[in-house]
């Protein structure tokens, strides 16, 4: 759970591991104009009392490790996809603030503190899902590098529900010494049977 504290950098990172699940509220949903490579989600705005704000709101489901009691609402951005035939189709530019939250624990303490800004999605509008889906979480100015899955029932419909998913990973640069260290131990492992075999 994040926490306020007096130096809010120290604490500022998502976690790697955390996880996080958005989805369409009741009413809403996403469609494709294939076209125009307009991905659009609905509704389009909220009505707070007598305030309407035009976000497009979503909902916000499980989360854990940094994301473990958020929501339940948060906010996204429509997407411009590029037609890489054959009904695939492919983020034209990086979308910053893609995701913006509402709020994180504790409850409203710091609203819209945490984006997730997409770098790289292509989506496979015969299916309606997601062949690849990767970004950023940033918050006070430090990011997490993060992977998901998107899922629709948009080859079924015009506006379809749709689900994401969406995990902090580690540093791509701290990849290759997560994986020498797996290989060290695996190695160990393996002499450490050996010499009790051979004992």
């Amino acid at each position: 759970m994040l926490v306020a504290t007096s130096a809010p950098a120290e604490a500022a990172a998502i976690a790697v591991g955390s996880m996080i699940d958005f989805s369409s509220l009741p009413n809403g949903g996403v469609s494709f104009d294939a076209t125009t490579g307009s991905l659009n989600f609905t509704p389009d705005s909220i009505t707070i009392g007598q305030i309407t704000l035009p976000v497009q709101p979503i909902e916000s489901g499980l989360g854990t490790g940094s994301f473990t009691g958020v929501g339940p609402l948060a906010t996204i951005l429509d997407l411009n996809l590029v037609d890489n035939g054959a009904g695939i189709f492919s983020l034209a530019a990086p979308q910053d603030n893609f995701i913006s939250f509402i709020n994180l624990p504790p409850l409203l303490s710091e609203l819209n503190d945490v984006q997730f800004t997409l770098t790289n999605f292509i989506l496979d509008t015969n299916t309606g899902s997601s062949t690849a889906f990767e970004g950023f979480f940033a918050r006070h100015g430090q990011t997490t590098p993060a992977v998901g899955q998107f899922t629709s029932q948009m080859n079924f419909r015009e506006l379809s529900s749709w689900s994401l998913s969406v995990r902090a990973v580690p540093t791509p640069a701290l990849l290759p010494g997560l994986v020498g260290m797996g290989i060290a131990s695996l190695r160990r492992k393996s002499e450490e049977e050996s010499t009790k075999e051979n004992a």
